[in-house]
């Protein structure tokens, strides 16, 4: 099925927030779910940098990453060295629709945040993964060379197993 990565901004929120809602729903368990409001203010972040995958009005995959420093409440992010150097984007949400999985969708859109994220002088994008849960999303930040800077030991504290993730940094 073909498609077209498109950046979105704060003001596609009200066009587009349905659709995004509806893949995070599909694609994380409530754990790792963002909720509307979440990412409406990723969205609304000055340097925020996000874009979808469309076809035919359809969203079939979104992908944004924010300044570090918005996640300054998170510990691992408040502990990494480039903190408040505002050098730094935080992979915040990467999802295709499974039913539109294996299409290279996610490949794409993240292709698309690491060089935007390249154009406007950032050094690094950094994220977070479930281990044994997000294989995809382990494997799209591996394609960039993302490499572990920190492992998350019991950071999920929902009902699902393993409760471990992996903090990624990926050199831009």
């Amino acid at each position: 099925m073909p498609y077209e990565i498109q950046p979105i901004a704060s003001d596609d929120w009200s066009r587009l927030g349905d659709q995004i809602m509806a893949i995070e729903i599909a694609c994380f368990e409530p754990a790792r779910r963002d909720t509307p409001e979440q990412i409406a203010a990723m969205l609304a972040q000055p340097g925020t940098i996000a874009s979808i995958a469309i076809n035919d009005n359809e969203t079939l995959g979104y992908c944004l990453a924010v300044p570090l420093e918005f996640f300054h409440s998170l510990p691992w992010v408040a502990k990494d060295p480039e903190f408040g150097r505002r050098t730094t984007l935080y992979a915040g949400g990467l999802a295709t629709l499974p039913s539109h999985r294996g299409q290279g969708i996610g490949l794409a859109l993240k292709a698309d945040q690491v060089n935007r994220a390249r154009a406007a002088g950032y050094r690094y994008i950094t994220g977070r993964y479930r281990v044994g849960l997000a294989e995809g999303m382990r494997r799209i930040a591996a394609h960039f060379g993302a490499q572990q800077a920190q492992f998350l030991e019991g950071v999920y504290t929902d009902d699902l197993d393993p409760k471990d993730g992996v903090y990624y940094r990926i050199d831009l």
